[in-house]
């Protein structure tokens, strides 16, 4: 993820949403749990007092999308008493698929879910090296899949297909049999993602594994456009910019 500046060659301050501001960007369809011990108010609660969702301008390095908010969860991870609440939520939609293998990029963020999801499905973490524009690049030296191991893959966020896809074809080329990848794990990701993850190409995980199960805590709306109907790349007054010139 790239910080970008605006038409005037300003960058747009990066700041913590509010309260009210997540209240508003989230409908009740963006929730994607049902859990006594998380509620959506209470997930709302987190999301503000941990400063998670930034309003900014970033570009998405492997899509070139550009984002208006991005989550940044490892700030709820640092912390086990909320971080374990949120991490035993998605576990739980896994915990009859007898999970062997979590599969994670070497990416700090990707690696602190990785970590907590593994421990949580008593599996083992298998780290993925990733270039540098975000795709899967090869195995870490090592952390080979078995073709019998039944393996989950964890990304902190999805935006697009591209990244989560990438690494399922990166494993099903390393020994990961096709009936055995059960599913993703996120944090957050878009409606759009959530539509149309059936509907992609021969990659399409539904094609993969009939019992595949994708499961993310919510949906962000609106937030991601391609650059040329980008809100904040057309000319207009911003606020909360630094002039680094």
């Amino acid at each position: 993820m790239q910080l970008m500046a605006s038409t005037d060659g300003k960058v747009i301050e990066p700041r913590p949403l509010t309260k009210e501001e997540i209240e508003q960007l989230l409908g009740e369809a963006n929730f994607h749990f049902s859990s006594p011990e998380l509620t959506p108010d209470s997930l709302i609660d987190i999301l503000a007092r941990y400063r998670v969702l930034l309003a900014g301008h970033w570009e998405v390095l492997h899509t070139f999308a550009h984002s208006l908010v991005w989550p940044q969860m490892s700030r709820v991870l640092l912390d086990p008493k909320p971080g374990n609440r949120i991490v035993k939520v998605l576990a739980d939609a896994f915990a009859n698929q007898k999970v062997n293998v979590v599969v994670a990029a070497n990416y700090a963020f990707d690696v602190f879910f990785g970590t907590s999801l593994a421990m949580e499905l008593g599996a083992r973490l298998v780290l993925t090296d990733i270039d540098n524009n975000g795709f899967f690049k090869e195995m870490r030296a090592g952390d080979l899949i078995s073709g019998n191991e039944k393996a989950l893959v964890a990304t902190n966020v999805i935006l697009d297909s591209a990244y989560a896809h990438g690494t399922i074809k990166g494993i099903l080329n390393n020994g990961l049999r096709h009936e055995n990848l059960v599913g993703i794990a996120t944090f957050v990701t878009t409606p759009e993602y959530v539509e149309n993850q059936t509907a992609d190409s021969g990659l399409s995980p539904q094609k993969i594994n009939k019992d595949f199960c994708f499961r993310a805590l919510l949906s962000l709306p609106n937030i991601t456009f391609h650059k040329s109907e980008c809100p904040m790349c057309k000319p207009q007054p911003l606020l909360y910019t630094k002039d680094y010139s």
